[in-house]
């Protein structure tokens, strides 16, 4: 496949009036990915409507139980998770789509990284899942991974904070 530059322009010009974020074409004797200048975030201009089955009331419960607010909880506090005491120094790495976050390609694999281990810029640090399919995720820049916000399986939205980097 022979691309001249008016197809790229095209291209350019179609990622630049659409709600991407990013076009990759692949072919075997071509690799070509086309990425928008990250901004300040935006809310999306469509919003996208996830459907999420309602949790199930506990099993143990009988009709009539009252049940007490976790903080009202006196063990609340030891499963609160503790307020980050410092803001990000590093590059944030944040979800470019709404999906399900997966630090490893399969779950007996090794996770693409871990705290305090290195990566390079372009490299891959996480999956998101968005519709049956695998979203592998580049760092733009390299570096030690400092803090991972997110839990592996842990849904997540467009722009969140993943990951440190510094």
């Amino acid at each position: 496949m022979d691309l001249t530059i008016t197809d790229i322009r095209a291209l350019v010009e179609l990622l630049d009036q659409s709600s991407l974020s990013e076009i990759k074409l692949e072919t075997s004797d071509l690799k070509l990915k086309l990425r928008k200048a990250e901004v300040a975030v935006q809310a999306p201009q469509q919003a996208l409507t996830v459907a999420v089955p309602a949790a199930a009331p506990p099993r143990s419960l009988s009709e009539g139980a009252v049940v007490s607010p976790p903080e009202a909880r006196p063990d609340a506090q030891a499963q609160a998770p503790q307020a980050v005491a410092e803001e990000p120094s590093g590059a944030i790495v944040r979800s470019p789509m709404v999906g399900t976050f997966y630090r490893a390609p399969s779950p007996d694999a090794t996770p693409y990284a871990e705290i305090g281990s290195r990566v390079e810029a372009g490299g891959i640090v996480c999956i998101i899942e968005a519709m049956k399919l695998m979203n592998e995720i580049e760092t733009e820049v390299g570096g030690v991974i400092k803090q991972i916000f997110v839990n592996n399986g842990d849904p997540v939205e467009f722009g969140q904070p993943l990951m440190e980097i510094g």
